[in-house]
């Protein structure tokens, strides 16, 4: 379901969770059909870092493309407590996509994540 968020463009929501990780934990999102759609942007805060490249914005061809070999559009580290370089975006270049998350070696407390795709 797209909705027009406060700047006048079209989203579409790929996954929110606030759902606690265990030490090394991962979280993956449904795979979503981001046809149509030009930039995922994201948020992600914990109160603990993830493992190294532990954010993952993966992309396929097909739903089937998941299990094999799929395209790593953007990856990164999110530092535990940072709320000034936790928003980020990156073009979408494939019709589906979901999100990874990969906890670090300790338990969370706080965890939220959410991704959107964006025509603009």
């Amino acid at each position: 379901m797209s909705k027009t968020g406060l700047s006048g463009f079209d989203t579409l929501q790929l996954a929110q969770t606030d759902v606690v990780l265990s030490a090394n934990q991962s979280y993956s999102s449904q795979i979503i059909c981001t046809d149509g759609y030009f930039l995922i942007k994201g948020l992600v805060y914990s109160d603990v870092s993830s493992a190294a490249g532990g954010v993952q914005i993966q992309q396929a061809a097909d739903t089937s493309d998941f299990d094999n070999s799929y395209y790593n559009l953007a990856s990164f580290s999110y530092t535990g407590g940072n709320t000034t370089t936790n928003v980020f975006s990156a073009t979408i270049f494939a019709p589906f996509a979901k999100i990874v998350y990969t906890n670090g070696g300790v338990n969370q407390t706080i965890f939220r994540l959410t991704f959107f795709a964006c025509n603009k």
